[in-house]
Order: structure tokens, then C-alpha cells, then sequence
């Protein structure tokens, strides 16, 4: 099972980031980046694990080790929410036949009684594209509703 997944923007000469599973393709979502992944509870009857891991440390020039503490979650939640983060550029075509970019930067959880649950749950365990889509459209939406034309200058003719 996933921890997260991310549908990330495909650009020419770049590889996909970790964890991306490709684009929304093609339109005004291409320059989004969809994020879904689950709230998970700690597991407190398990102690946590002392591992260690090799990190850079910039100013010796070299990796030294350091610990690490692991915890384990519980993994049999069904009420845990999605958490859902879409940033990055929509395009706006607006009525005088200009494109505007828009930067959207919206984050929510996504809990199992909200109507967005079952496109949010299809796109964090399918990987569907098309259902990160539709999460993508509602958050861009959200973050469009107090946008407004910079060609509009309000005449009517």
C-alpha cells in the first residue's frame, strides 16, 4: 500500500519527481501538482524502533550516521482522512482571448463524509489521473472564486 501519491507535471528534459506517478495531462491543469496522502494514527502499543540512517553533513564534506527513532501507525483505519495539497500554475483563458497563469496553492483534508472522498480515495489508491483531476478542479475552484480578469475594465457595449 502507498504511503502517497503524487501526480506531478511532465516537462521536457526533466525526470518525474519521487513518488510521481505522471501528469494530468495535456490543458489548463498540465503545470498542476496533485498531492494525496493518508492521515495514519501512531500505534502507542508498539515501542518505537532505534534505527539509524546515512545523512550529508555539508560542513565535515562527508555522510555520517545518525539516529533515527521509527514508529508504527495503524494501518486499518477506514476513517482516516486524505490529505490533499494542489499547487502550481492554471491557465485561465479569459474572454478577450488571453491566457492568464494563476498560481494555486490549496491543502485540505479530505475526510470519508465529504462529497470529494470517493475521487480523492480512487486517485490515492488507483492512481487514477482522472480522479486527481476532479480533486485538482474542485481545489482550483476553491482558489478561483476571488480571482478576477485583469482584461475585464468593467465597459459593456
Amino acid at each position: 500500500m502507498p504511503r502517497s501519491v503524487v501526480f506531478a507535471p511532465t516537462f521536457l528534459g526533466y525526470k518525474l519527481e519521487r513518488g510521481a506517478v505522471g501528469s494530468l495531462g495535456p490543458g489548463a491543469c498540465e503545470g498542476l501538482r496533485v498531492s494525496l496522502r493518508r492521515k495514519r494514527r501512531r500505534d502507542y502499543s508498539k515501542p518505537a524502533k532505534k534505527t539509524g540512517r546515512y545523512v550529508w553533513d555539508e560542513r565535515k564534506q562527508r555522510f555520517d550516521w545518525k539516529p533515527v527513532r521509527r514508529f508504527a501507525y495503524e494501518r486499518t483505519g477506514e476513517r482516516d482522512p486524505i490529505i490533499a495539497v494542489v499547487t502550481g500554475g492554471y491557465t485561465v483563458y479569459c474572454g478577450a482571448g488571453w491566457e492568464h497563469t494563476v498560481f494555486i496553492e490549496q491543502r485540505d483534508w479530505i475526510y470519508p463524509d465529504d462529497e470529494l472522498w470517493e475521487a480523492a480515495f480512487r486517485a490515492w489508491k488507483e492512481h487514477d489521473p482522472h480522479s486527481a483531476e476532479d480533486v485538482a478542479d474542485e481545489f482550483v475552484d476553491r482558489q478561483l472564486e476571488d480571482w478576477s480578469d485583469p482584461c475585464d475594465t468593467g465597459d459593456e457595449d
